[in-house]
């Protein structure tokens, strides 16, 4: 095995080129880095092994959002009521991955705003890294479709898409729940 560096979560960031808040998961860790498999990292503390995998935290905030009340739908398949959620238990038992969408009740200008508002989580189309990621397809990729083009696909007014990272669940939650209510 190779020799593990102590990250500080400035050095962190800079390694890895994450966010602050990301650096500051991993100082919470207060670890070595043992490895990175796929979308996960593990890391060696004093309170023994931990592993951030993004699709553990993509399933605490979705099963987050399937219980609040401006949210009227979550499609992930982590969750036991998702139509895909049998097939995900077959080929993907280490989770579900980091990727979903959910449907906002205030429709289009409740899409536009939670993402106006959001803090920690940034605003950018791409899906897969170590931020978290946020999305109203919309107002912004899906723009010049039609309404009824937009809504087949998949990107009707109501959806957000979210790509889970590595920050720490909570921040990522309290992150979407002040966006929610301003």
């Amino acid at each position: 095995m190779s020799t593990m560096r102590i990250l500080t979560a400035a050095a962190f960031a800079t390694v890895f080129a994450v966010s602050t808040a990301s650096a500051q998961q991993a100082q919470r860790v207060a670890g070595t880095i043992d490895k990175v498999e796929g979308n996960t990292l593990y890391i060696k503390s004093a309170n023994g092994p931990v592993s951030l995998t993004l699709a553990d935290n993509a399933l605490i905030v979705a099963q987050w959002l399937a219980g609040h009340a401006k949210v009227a739908w979550v499609s992930y398949p982590g969750l036991p009521g998702d139509r895909y959620h049998n097939l995900a238990q077959k080929y993907c038992p280490k989770g579900a991955g980091a990727v979903f969408t959910f449907g906002l009740k205030g429709g289009y200008d409740a899409g536009v705003k939670l993402v106006s508002n959001v803090k920690l989580l940034s605003h950018l189309a791409n899906i897969g890294d170590t931020r978290s990621l946020i999305i109203h397809p919309a107002s912004t990729t899906h723009r010049q479709l039609s309404d009824t083009q937009k809504v087949q696909a998949g990107a009707g007014p109501d959806v957000v898409r979210l790509s889970i990272g590595i920050e720490d669940k909570d921040d990522i939650i309290a992150d979407l729940e002040q966006a929610l209510a301003g």
